[in-house]
């Protein structure tokens, strides 16, 4: 069995309505593995289909926005930037390496973001506590 490819060419063109090359999305496919820490050619049967969905998004997104960056690869990592009375600050950490929509994907994939916990079932099975003083009058041990 072969690993998946995230996104292809026509991929690209059905979502983002750009025209690429395999190039720009092999340059789009390394940046989100840096950002996910999933890698394209390593298979993963454990994915679901919907993490590859929002991996093709995440890969369509950013190709088309590469396209747009010539220089993301020598920006600098600014915070904040103030000239001229005019404060300009990133809105995340990840603004200078991918493009909104591609942050809006990967952040949905099962693996990233937050987590919702459900609240327990008043019915459900509750840890039963032991009593550990009990244990010093029954003779089990003495104290140093």
């Amino acid at each position: 069995m072969t690993a998946v490819k995230w996104a292809t060419v026509a991929d690209v063109l059905a979502v983002t309505k750009k025209v690429v090359t395999q190039e720009d999305i092999d340059a789009a496919v390394f940046t989100i593995e840096l950002g996910t820490g999933a890698i394209q050619d390593v298979e993963r049967p454990y994915l679901s289909r919907r993490d590859y969905y929002w991996l093709r998004l995440a890969v369509c997104y950013q190709a088309a926005w590469l396209t747009t960056q010539p220089d993301h690869i020598e920006r600098s990592a600014l915070e904040s930037v103030n000239q001229d009375g005019v404060n300009i600050s990133a809105p995340n950490t990840d603004w200078l390496k991918y493009g909104p929509l591609t942050i809006a994907a990967i952040k949905r994939l099962s693996w990233k973001g937050t987590r919702t916990l459900a609240p327990r079932s008043p019915l459900e099975a509750r840890p039963i506590f032991a009593n550990f003083l009990s244990y010093d009058t029954e003779g089990g041990w003495t104290p140093l």
